[in-house]
């Protein structure tokens, strides 16, 4: 924007306030951010700051720094303060005090308190004119709350860069996050705008949170909304850079942290130059004080690095250092694991600077986020290269390096190799020899690897002064004297020295110069540094090569002079070197010795001059050197040199020769004692460690290969001891020589033996001791690797210790685990569940840990059973044992002791399973087992674990038992420990697991069960069942399991078996409430099917039973359901036949229960029976009759509710109990057999039923009342019991139970047996499908069967069986309607021929009323054979139809003499009329049913008998209206239409159709209109006659209602119905022939009338209300028949007007507002001009306006609308325009009425309004009378045209009237 246009947008702003304008003054002064502009209106300057200063006093005592604001912006003197007339610096500074107040408040603007306290600065110095940007800057976090929204109304004129509001501002939205980005943060300038003032804040540090994470996230959619703007991308990413500088600078956490996520933002975003990055870590790693959110930016910011980085800056290492350290290095570590690129950048950069500065110190975990991440193949060249450069360095310490360089080759050995040889052209050794080490990462193939070649690559050319200096070196140093082959801190020091000198020399090519320098003194001494360089692993392969060769140079000087043998052990050390090449080397050497002992061997005095005789292993040693004699030598070192190639193939080959060879070889069989000694000997003095151990190794080889020699124990006895002590020292000396340590310790710990069972020796036994001793040492130790190989030791060689050592070590390990003063380095029960315990260790273990001894356990296993040693009963608690216990001491023992039996335990518990347990170790347990419950209760100790570990224990050494068939002892149960620990622990868990042990027990020992099962079900109860969780679940079930077969086995007869059964059952169900819902059926399941399901599911049916009575007899619903619905889970668990069974078992227990209280008349062995067995108990004995039929009957209930699921009212399910018998009976896999069975339990159960139910009056005794009225329901119950036991069979072997059961003798008992199960067939063939052939083959048998029912009452009607027949009639009906054409014909000609049959009194079973429940049922199914058969049924036409018509009589004129009672005899016999009129109701209802079945199978036959039908149905009768509907929408759809019209037009006059009854009429009518709606056009033409007969009948019908027989609302619905049929016959019509039609009503209408009777009128309104529904339908077509009764409304009109009616005025009103509403549409309607013609016009204007003369209110509405209507249609014509405007002025003269003149004005208003144009020109004329009716008295008329018609006048005239009323 130009400084121009920003002079005058200042200039705008500042003159905005200063308005002149009163209106615009006081808008200003509205406006307001709190208060509405009215209230704001009336607001003084005092009252607003009043109301701002208390907010702002609330926000000082959130913020101090308000107060300042108290004495200035917000003081008394600033209500003078008008910024418009003061100079520009005090404008200047009051902007300035503002934007501080602004700055301050922003954080709070969603608080109330803040835009209470700005609301002063806007009223009074009009912050949103003048201050608007800072006003918004200030708000623009709060963008999204209403009080943002606020603000922006408020602003009159938006600042230039916040004009992107505008359109949000007008509309009135909410700001989004879009439009904010889009309009704001991505406009660089509005960027600008907010980072300057964030700049201002961060210098004032109000700078708040909401606001930094507004910043952030709108920062971040600027990114991203701008991805591809380079030039955006650049200015902004400046902006972000420099207030992110300022965020980092802070010191407040939330501030850095928002600028570390834009810097991430940023550099995910834009490509960041190396300096750039540098800066920002910089700044994010200068302070940060959230170090978690540093380490992340910086790790985001390096993950946007392309490619490899460069090393971390050297100025933010440390720094950055400080951050991670701080964290405990937790955060980078995980940043770096988690991350899913491959990159790892700030990792790498880090990791390169580390390299470069040899740092490695500084981050200890590198190693280990190395190994947890994936390097790139760039990544790792990059760190390979970085290692290479650095070792070229002259660094001293090299090993951290040296480290480095291990772990990165390990993984990336060739691509290390590659950089080595093809960027830095250097081998393998050439490293090594620069790095002075041996890499073994790095080790190559070294078959392809020559010695000589090795050597020479290795040599480098190098300058003459490099040479010169290094010759300087090794002259000023030189060696005296001294072997290198002792071990001293001198010695190690200078072969230090010397050894980096020998290197260089070797890469120098000085080897010669080195030791003839070096050792000018003493030349033999270089051979044993030589010797000693050979065996460090240390050194570089080359260096140990050249080693070699110059000791083998050596040798030849010596060869013939000194006897070698005394550095044969060296070389046999080296021959057992990793290294190929030195094993190679070092074979040589074999020859060389040869040679030399050969000489030797002839030379005797050479044989004595050893080499270094006195001094190569120390002076000290000097005189313990011993050597093999020269032919010795000689055999040892052929067999070494017949296997040369042997020895430098494999490293492990040595050993195996002296083993073989040597040791057991014949060639040495007379020295391989003395070879032994030998090598014994200087294993001992050497002390260099990798020849001490390998010599101790072939030692060790020895002493097991040899019979007669010491063990390897006793000959390194001493060593042993001061192993421990020394070894840190080897520790050293095998890093110095990089001798693996752990190989040297694994052959130490090779040396301890613990002797064979075949090996006989007399230092036996110290062998033994002194290995156990170091063993047990190491084992105790502080050096994990030391005993980690030591329990391998231990396990490995536990099994060949004696059994007293066996004990020994384990009661070590177990003591040293628990022990305060001991610390071990391994898993004590690891360690024990390692080893080979045996059963007989344990029971030593065991008996060593047990508290209270007796004699007898000592010696149990040797006396047998013995009485004398049973073991004493539990001892009890004493009080001497209590306060011993309070000591501490004995305390802290007690502890240690159970810490000590817990390890023993568990130990067993995972290696006991696979021991064969004997009587000795039970007891044990269960002496432990006492021990332990007296520490608990005694000492308090928490033993609960131990017991429960001790329970396990018992329950593995029981099975055991069981499993190898052991024998227990009686003396090894303690039952009493058990149950007493049962009985007083307070652990579920604990109880559990002694239960599960007592179930086990059950098992091995049936007969203890016996003593204790009391006290054991007692428990389980009243505890361990309440227990809900799945252990104890588990725990009651094997309890059962176990306990319960033991029980019933120990039964002698059947009868004290079912006692037993009965008692436990009786115990478990007692207990039943406790059970956990969830858990009871698992828990009776398992109960029932150890039992044996027939002995056991009646029994619980029975008792759970008893329960559902008490529930039932509560009104426990709930219970009883709950119940039921268990038992029902409880029988699936079943077979079907043991369900079946429990059924049958439990009816025979329900009839065992007496009808009557036991009394002294009872039967003597009922009363045994009820007193002895446990499911009945002596409350059956205090029952009374009434009581005891309760039971029954509710027993009979649950049973009947057992059976049947709650599905069993749902048509889409079955029960599942008939599913399985179905799946039995149906399945053709069933074995005949298994049918016969399921069949005979069947009958059985049925069978009982019968019983049951044919001498259940004759048990009754009792004449109470409630007593045989609880008797008759438990007959009922038995039927339905009798049912659904019935229903549960597939239906073909359901049909022949039914057809059995239908033979039975006819009595009054069977009669209703026979009744019910018939009704049951209809509701199990339900459920049948109609296709199923063997449905239909039994549907077919079942209606063979009833069909002679029907045919025998037909011969001989008797009473008893009219409720058989009844159901017989209503089953072939739904076996009919199921099956339909697989119903057999003969069977239903048979029964149509029986049912309208007729008899003496010439009656049917469908017209005798003497049986009106068997008219029901035959009706019922005659229409379903009708709806099967079809047309067949024709020849019974004739005799159902008459009889059906008497039965609709009948019925009627009962009904009809019924209503004829006088109210008293109703009043009296209401409940027996009630049940007669519903009889009556099915009765009509199915004769209905039967005629819509003629009508859709034969509806042309039925059609002369349409009218009758029609008739019977139109009428009122008991149908109900929607089934009546139905019947007719029947007839509509299957008789043909012209016919079914014709039919209804007949009825209408028809003496038999009752036009009495509104509802009638009504179905009359709209059947009527629909069957007209469906007819043809065609088919109307040829009704037209008939129908005008209807519709004047209509007509005349509806003029004859006097309100007698229909009220005005019922005759109105009516007529309405009417109408709307005419109407649709009439729309069927074309014109010509509905102009004959519309005659004759018009004829009817006015022909003969006078218009002066109230009939006159009547007839004319019922017409003019048809001819208006004509109009509204028919519109302009029908206008040009207003000429057929024009004359009459003209008359009609003049009559009203002259006032010659005198007839009542409601009939009167009525009529002239009908023709008023005809004229209305008739005038809307023309089309035709047809009331333009003059002659016309002129009549209907004149009789129209006259009627103005007498209007009145309610039909000046009607009067209006039909003049405006005829004025609007005509308004085109101007003499009719001029002709009405004359005739309605008469209207308004003085002398018209009040109504009158109102009636007009109101009709020139509608004029005006709807066709003012075309009447302008009239007005002239209208004005004067305007202008008097503006004075007339009436001020309604003044008001109405004042306001109306001026008004509309005006409108259409666009000017005032004033001019021309004045």
């Amino acid at each position: 924007m130009s400084s121009l246009a920003n002079q005058l947008n200042k200039i705008a702003a500042s003159s905005t306030s200063t308005v002149l304008d009163r209106k615009k003054r006081q808008k200003i002064h509205s406006t307001s951010l709190i208060f509405e502009p009215k209230v704001a209106a009336t607001q003084d300057y005092s009252s607003i700051l009043s109301h701002s200063l208390q907010a702002l006093e609330d926000l000082e005592e959130v913020n101090s720094k308000f107060e300042r604001f108290k004495f200035s912006l917000f003081s008394e003197t600033a209500i003078g303060i008008d910024r418009n007339v003061q100079s520009k610096e005090q404008n200047d500074d009051l902007d300035n005090a503002i934007d501080s107040f602004l700055l301050l408040v922003a954080p709070y603007w969603n608080s109330p308190l803040s835009y209470n306290s700005v609301e002063w600065l806007v009223r009074r110095f009009y912050i949103h004119i003048h201050n608007a940007e800072s006003l918004l800057l200030s708000i623009l976090p709060y963008y999204r709350t209403p009080i943002f929204s606020k603000v922006l109304s408020i602003i009159p004129n938006l600042p230039p860069l916040f004009s992107w509001l505008t359109g949000l501002k007008k509309s009135g939205s909410p700001v989004t996050r879009e439009s904010l980005v889009k309009g704001g943060f991505c406009d660089i300038e509005f960027v600008e705008l907010y980072t300057k003032y964030l700049e201002d804040l961060l210098a004032k540090n109000f700078v708040y949170p909401n606001q930094l994470i507004f910043l952030v996230s709108s920062m971040a959619s600027s990114f991203a909304y701008n991805a591809t703007n380079e030039e955006f991308l650049d200015k902004l990413a400046g902006l972000v850079l420099k207030l992110s500088a300022q965020l980092l600078a802070t010191t407040k956490m939330e501030s850095q942290v928002a600028a570390n996520t834009m810097l991430v933002v940023l550099s995910a975003t834009i490509p960041l130059s190396s300096e750039i990055i540098n800066a920002v870590v910089e700044g994010v790693c200068a302070n940060p004080l959230n170090k978690k959110s540093a380490i992340t930016t910086v790790f985001k910011i390096y993950q946007s690095i392309q490619g490899v980085p460069d090393a971390f800056p050297s100025q933010n290492f440390d720094s950055m250092f400080n951050i991670i350290k701080s964290d405990d290095e937790e955060v980078f570590k995980n940043l770096v694991v988690s991350d899913s690129t491959d990159g790892h950048k700030l990792f790498i950069s880090i990791t390169r600077r580390i390299i470069s500065e040899d740092a490695f110190d500084s981050f200890p975990s590198l190693y280990d986020v190395l190994g947890k991440i994936s390097l790139s193949t760039a990544s790792r060249s990059a760190l390979i290269n970085d290692v290479i450069q650095i070792s070229t360095t002259s660094i001293e310490d090299k090993s951290n390096l040296i480290k480095f360089i291990e772990y990165v080759s390990k993984d990336s050995k060739e691509l290390f190799i590659n950089i080595l040889s093809e960027k830095y052209n250097l081998s393998v050794s050439q490293f090594e020899m620069d790095l002075q080490h041996v890499l073994t990462s790095l080790k190559v193939d070294e078959t392809e690897i020559d010695g000589a070649d090795l050597s020479k690559s290795v040599i480098i050319d190098v300058d003459e002064e490099e040479k010169q200096s290094f010759k300087q070196n090794i002259s000023e140093s030189s060696h005296a004297a001294g072997s290198f082959l002792v071990l001293t801190k001198e010695i190690d020091e200078e072969f230090k020295k010397l050894c980096q000198l020998f290197m260089k020399a070797v890469k120098l090519n000085f080897v010669d110069e080195f030791l003839s320098n070096i050792f000018k003194q003493n030349q033999i001494y270089a051979i044993t540094f030589l010797l000693r360089v050979a065996l460090t692993q240390n050194c570089p392969v080359v260096v140990r090569v050249v080693s070699l060769d110059k000791t083998y140079e050596a040798f030849k000087n010596l060869h013939d002079s000194m006897f070698l043998m005394t550095v044969f052990p060296i070389f046999l050390a080296i021959l057992s070197d990793s290294n190929k090449i030195i094993r190679q080397k070092a074979s040589l050497a074999l020859i060389i010795l040869k040679n030399n002992a050969v000489v030797a061997k002839s030379n005797s005095t050479m044989a004595e001059n050893l080499f270094l005789k006195d001094d190569i292993f120390g002076a000290e040693n000097g005189p313990k050197i011993v050597v093999l004699a020269p032919k010795d030598s000689i055999k040892v070192l052929d067999i070494l040199i017949d296997n040369q190639s042997s020895l430098v193939i494999d490293k492990d080959q040595l050993f195996k020769i002296f083993e073989s060879l040597i040791y057991t070889g014949s060639l040495c069989k007379k020295i391989n004692d003395l070879i032994l000694a030998y090598l014994a000997e200087n294993s001992k003095i050497i002390n260099l460690p990798f020849v001490k151990i390998n010599l101790m190794r072939l030692v060790n080889i020895g002493t097991k290969s040899l019979k007669n020699a010491a063990a390897s124990s006793v000959i390194f006895a001493d060593f042993l001891n001061e192993y421990l002590t020394r070894r840190p020292f080897w520790i050293d000396q095998c890093a110095d020589s990089k001798c693996d340590f752990s190989y040297f310790e694994s052959q130490i710990l090779n040396l301890l033996d613990f002797g064979k069972k075949s090996k006989q020796h007399d230092s036996k036994k110290t062998s033994v001791i002194t290995s156990l001793t170091f063993l047990q040492k190491a084992l105790n130790s502080n050096y994990q690797e030391l005993v980690d190989l030591s329990v391998k030791k231990l396990i490995a060689c536990f099994s060949n210790l004696k059994f007293d050592y066996q004990i020994a070590l384990a009661q070590s390990i177990i003591e040293s685990s628990t022990s305060a003063d001991t610390v071990i380095l391994y898993d004590a029960l690891l360690v024990l569940q390692s080893l080979p315990l045996t059963t007989d260790v344990f029971v030593k273990l065991f008996g060593n840990f047990q508290l209270y001894k007796n004699g007898s356990q000592n010696n149990m296993s040797e006396n047998g059973n013995n009485n004398e040693n049973v073991p004493k009963r539990r001892r009890r608690s004493s009080a001497s044992t209590r306060q011993a216990m309070k000591k501490t001491e004995v305390t802290k023992l007690a502890e240690v002791h159970l810490r000590n039996v817990i390890i023993l335990l568990e130990t067993f518990e995972k290696i006991g399973t696979d021991l064969q347990p004997n009587s000795d170790l039970l007891v044990s347990l269960f002496n432990l087992l006492s021990d332990l419950e007296t520490l608990g209760a005694d000492g308090n100790l928490p033993v609960l674990y131990a017991q429960e570990s001790l329970a396990n224990c018992l329950i593995i050494s029981i099975k055991n038992s069981n499993k190898y068939n052991v024998k227990l002892e009686s003396n090894s149960i303690r039952a009493d420990v058990l149950v007493s620990i049962i009985r007083s622990s307070n652990s579920p868990q604990l109880q559990n697991k002694l239960l599960l042990v007592i179930s086990e027990l059950a098992i091995l020992e049936p007969e203890f069960i016996l003593h204790s099962i009391m006290p054991i079900f007692t428990f389980m109860g009243a505890y361990t069942i309440k227990q809900d969780d799945e252990y104890s679940s588990y725990v009651i079930e094997q309890t059962i399991s176990k306990v319960i077969p033991a029980l019933a086995l120990n039964a002698s007869t059947s009868s004290n078996q079912l006692e037993e059964i009965e008692f436990l059952l009786t115990s478990f169900i007692s207990a039943f409430n406790h059970v956990p819902r969830h858990r009871r059926v698992k828990l009776f399941s398992t109960l029932s099917t150890i039992l044996k399901p027939e002995n056991s599911i009646h029994i619980i049916m029975f008792l759970i039973g008893k329960q559902y009575s008490k529930a039932s007899i509560k009104h426990k619903y709930n219970e009883c359901k709950l119940l039921v619905d268990f038992v029902k889970s409880l029988m699936k668990n079943f077979p079907i036949a043991d369900q079946l069974t429990s059924i049958e078992k439990l009816i025979q227990l329900w009839s065992f229960i007496p009808n009557s209280s036991i009394n002294e008349d009872s039967d003597e062995e009922v009363v045994n029976q009820i007193k002895w067995r446990p499911i009945f108990g002596p409350e059956f004995l205090e029952m009374n009759d009434q009581d005891l039929l309760l039971l029954k009957k509710n027993l009979i209930n649950f049973i009947d509710r057992s059976i049947i699921t709650d599905s069993e009212t749902n048509s889409h399910s079955l029960p599942y109990l008939k599913l399985q018998v179905a799946t039995l009976l149906l399945n053709p896999r069933a074995s005949e057999e298994d049918i016969d069975s399921l069949l005979a339990i069947f009958n059985n159960i049925i069978s009982h039923i019968l019983l049951e139910l044919s001498g259940s009056s004759r048990k009754i005794t009792s004449e109470n009342d409630s007593v045989i009225e609880i008797a008759s329901k438990i007959n009922r119950k038995f039927y339905k019991l009798l049912n659904d036991v019935l229903s549960l069979l597939p239906v073909k072997f359901f049909v022949e139970a039914i057809i059995k059961l239908t033979e039975l003798t006819y009595n009054e008992e069977n009669s209703i047996v026979i009744s019910n199960v018939i009704f049951l067939a209809s509701r199990q063939f339900e459920l049948e499908t109609s296709d199923n052939e063997v449905s239909i083959e039994s549907g077919n048998k079942l209606c063979g069967v009833l069909v002679k029912i029907v045919e025998e009452y037909c011969e001989s009607p008797k009473v008893e069986v009219l409720e058989i027949v009844q159901n017989s009639l209503d089953t072939l009906s739904a076996l009919v309607d199921k099956f339909h054409q697989s119903i057999d014909n003969v069977y239903m000609t048979k029964i149509m021929t029986l049912l309208t049959k007729t008899g003496a009194n010439n009656l049917s079973l469908i017209n005798n009323f003497d049986t009106p429940e068997l008219i029901i049922s035959s009706l019922n199914l005659i229409s379903n054979i009708v709806s099967v058969i079809g047309m067949k049924s024709i020849a019974f036409l004739s005799k159902v139809l008459p009889p059906s018509f008497e039965v609709f009589d009948k019925c009627n004129n009962i009904l009809k003499k019924e209503s004829t009672k006088d109210e008293e005899s109703l009043e009296d016999e209401s409940e027996d009329d009630d049940d007669e009129s519903n009889t009556y109701q099915l009765i009509e209802t199915s004769v209905g049913l039967m005629y819509s079945c003629f009508i859709k199978k034969m509806p042309q036959i039925i059609s002369s008998n349409l009218n009758r039908i029609l008739t019977e149905l139109l009428n009122e009768n008991l149908i109900k209206k929607d089934i009546k509907l139905s019947i007719l929408n029947i007839v509509f759809t299957h008789v043909d239409l012209k016919v079914l019209f014709k039919s209804l037009l007949n009825i209408w006059d028809s003496k038999d159709f009752q036009r009495t009854s509104s509802s009638t009429i009504g179905l009359y009518l709209n059947l009527l209109t629909q069957t007209i709606e469906g007819l043809e056009r065609s088919a109307t033409v040829g009704c037209i006659g008939i129908f005008l007969k209807f519709m004047i009948s209509c007509f005349e019908f509806i003029r004859s209602n006097d309100e007698t027989i229909f009220n005005r609302n019922a005759i109105a619905r009516i007529e309405t119905l009417i109408f709307n049929c005419e109407l649709q016959f009439v729309m069927k019509l074309n014109d010509k022939a509905f102009r004959p039609l519309f005659s004759s009503a018009v004829n009817w209408t006015f022909d003969n009338n006078h218009l002066e009777s109230q009939d006159d009128f009547v007839k004319v309104s019922i017409f003019l209300k048809f001819f208006v529904k004509l109009q509204e339908n028919l519109k302009s077509i029908i206008t040009n028949y207003y000429s057929y009764f024009a004359d009459h409304v003209y008359k009609l009109l003049d009559n009203f007007s002259n006032k010659n009616v005198s007839i009542n005025e409601e009939y009167s009103v009525n009529v002239q507002r009908l023709v008023l509403i005809s004229l209305n549409a008739s005038f809307r309607y023309d089309q035709d001009e047809y009331w333009a013609v003059n002659t016309r016009f002129e009549k209907i204007t004149l009789a129209l306006t006259n009627q103005l003369e007498n209007t009145n209110a309610k039909l000046g509405k009607h009067l209006t609308k039909a003049i405006t209507t005829l004025a609007v249609k005509n308004s085109k014509v101007a003499e009719h325009n001029k002709a009405l405007n004359k005739l309605l002025i008469n209207h308004l003269k003085v002398d018209c009425s009040a109504q009158e003149k109102f009636s007009t004005i109101k009709v020139f208003e509608n004029i005006y309004v709807k066709v003012g144009t075309s009447w302008l020109s009239l007005l002239p004329q209208l004005v004067p009378f305007i202008a008097e009716l503006l004075e007339d008295d009436d001020e309604k008329i003044e008001m109405e045209v004042r306001s109306g018609l001026v008004k509309v006048i005006e409108d259409v005239l666009g000017e005032s009237l004033d001019k021309y009323l004045s």
